[in-house]
């Protein structure tokens, strides 16, 4: 039997507290940030709609996590889960965003803040839009007196008016002169706050009773929660096939999060369960294209089976991988991997080979890889390509078929020469290679005050005065990779200038620059380009080749 119900935000975070509502399994994690939850908490206090829930009540032993009440983005999910039961429980099928948000907010924390509402806002609305202002802060935070902890409002047992007296008898004990029409405004949001979180029932939600209807399936329930979450924009097409893949692989979740943590390498790259997917379908057989059919109906749950499976295999050849690309190709970070599908072929080869690929084929592989980034063969519409380049790797013999999967390439329209054009393609993977010798860039430093930072030979400044080459004032030609602090060294100062008064002729060939010293001089740009680019271009082919 199903039906509508509907309780009050206060009741609700009761409930979630007493634990009797969960999270199953197939939901994804909590995704919201700061801005998306003022905007929501402004919208509760404005009145606003907040749309309907779907919770269903069974007594099925089903795994689920509990929500949390102190969110971190690095926290691992692991930590939530309970164990299953056959008691009766309520589990969250749509609505986990807005109901985590309002358990955090509060009973909580996020990121180690608490929720605080402005009593003296809501006179007017601000840029943003919002009427009224919240903020995330921390206890110890200086503050001016009018910040009040949300919580406060919502959970506390007294009347409105005691509530309002208290407030305004805080404020006046820390030195703000209250006037009257601040008493008002006062008066006018702890009523709008305790009406729309405590008295009015704005949380409207469709109950699934298994216990005394007919939908009792898990399946069926997925259904409903694909068919509900695939409608509008909520959840994206990897999430809505993860949670159907949860149903077959329980621990999938945890499977996939402890390989995102290791592969991501404390932020140096930012893979996700996406590209998990994607490379566990093509590794199987299945194809690179993405679509939710894959995890449905029988085909599905034989596509988990391989998965599953193969696991440990394919989670180690991707794990191999992305070791192979930090210690032998010095892509140490995102910046300088403008495709993660290029990767997939190799993950592959790993796979065929258990990870045990012999030293002497890192260099093709190094190359392959390069001149695949820097020809962008795996940009745009891709899956066909992938697909082809896999099965180039799944027919070849013994060593990485670097001439097979560039015919490949060529077949789909793509080039795979190193030729001028890859000095336009992606700034920091065309920069990595000139300083391959040097041992690439490092764009993962301890300290964030070490990134590299992007010097202009000829200085922004100085081509102001020269409008005929302002164009190409970013040109790559004219471009290079410095610290931070050779870079405030360098500042605008004339490049002949620089490199002479700092005694850094020796640096010139590390930065592919021009030897002839008239090339230097502004009003031969043009020509500097041009000599420039050339050497760019020979160093990038001398580094590449097999």
């Amino acid at each position: 039997m199903a039906k509508y119900l509907s309780d009050s935000v206060r009741k609700t975070i009761n409930r979630i507290k007493d634990g009797e509502y969960f999270l199953p399994h197939i939901q994804r994690t909590f995704v919201w940030k700061e801005d998306q939850i003022i905007q929501f908490l402004d919208s509760i206090l404005r009145g606003y709609p907040i749309g309907t829930f779907l919770f269903w009540l069974t007594k099925d032993e089903l795994q689920m996590r509990r929500f949390t009440d102190n969110y971190k983005e690095a926290m691992s999910l692991a930590q939530l889960y309970v164990p299953p039961n056959l008691g009766k429980k309520t589990l969250v099928l749509d609505g986990q965003q807005r109901l985590q948000v309002l358990y955090i907010v509060l009973s909580g924390f996020y990121e180690g803040k608490e929720l605080y509402f402005n009593v003296l806002s809501g006179a007017q609305v601000d840029e943003k839009g919002y009427k009224y202002k919240f903020a995330f802060l921390r206890r110890d935070d200086k503050r001016p007196p009018e910040w009040v902890l949300l919580r406060d409002i919502v959970l506390s047992e007294k009347t409105t008016p005691d509530l309002r007296r208290q407030i305004i008898e805080r404020l006046s004990s820390q030195g703000l002169q209250i006037s009257r029409e601040q008493e008002n405004l006062i008066d006018n949001n702890v009523g709008r706050v305790r009406k729309h979180f405590v008295e009015d029932e704005i949380i409207n939600y469709y109950l699934i009773d298994s216990l005394e209807g007919e939908i009792k399936d898990y399946e069926e329930i997925t259904e409903i929660f694909i068919r509900v979450n695939s409608g509008g924009t909520k959840l994206g097409k990897s999430d809505l096939m993860f949670s159907l893949m949860k149903v077959g692989w329980a621990e999938a979740e945890q499977e996939f999060e402890e390989l995102l943590k290791n592969i991501n390498l404390n932020g140096a790259f930012y893979f996700d369960k996406d590209f998990l997917l994607k490379t566990a379908l093509t590794v199987i057989g299945a194809g690179a294209e993405y679509r939710v059919q894959k995890f449905r109906g029988e085909k599905g749950k034989q596509n988990l089976e391989l998965i599953k499976m193969k696991w440990n295999e394919l989670n180690s050849a991707i794990r191999w991988t992305v070791d192979f690309i930090k210690q032998k190709t010095c892509i140490g970070a995102d910046p300088a991997l403008p495709s993660y599908n290029a990767l997939i072929p190799i993950i592959y080869y790993a796979y065929k080979k258990h990870s045990k690929i012999d030293s002497s084929e890192n260099n093709k592989i190094f190359v392959w890889l390069y001149s695949a980034l820097l020809n962008q063969v795996f940009t745009g519409h891709a899956d066909t390509i992938i697909n082809n380049c896999v099965d180039a790797v799944g027919q070849a013999n013994a060593t990485f078929p670097v001439e097979a999967l560039n015919r490949k390439a060529k077949e789909q329209g793509r080039i795979v020469e190193i030729g001028e054009r890859v000095l336009d393609s992606n700034i920091h993977l065309v920069l990595n290679t000139i300083y391959l010798k040097q041992g690439g860039i490092d764009f993962n430093p301890l300290y964030e005050g070490n990134l590299p930072q992007i010097d202009h030979i000829h200085s922004r400044s100085k081509m102001k005065a020269w409008k005929e080459f302002t164009s190409k004032v970013n040109d790559i030609g004219n471009l290079r990779f410095v610290s931070r602090d050779e870079n405030l060294m360098k500042s605008d100062k004339d490049i002949t200038k620089y490199f002479e008064s700092e005694g850094k002729l020796l640096d010139i060939d590390i930065h592919c620059i021009p030897e002839d010293k008239e090339l230097w001089k502004i009003e031969n740009y043009p020509k500097f380009l041009e000599e420039r680019r050339r050497l760019m271009l020979e160093r990038i082919r001398k580094e590449l080749s097999y």
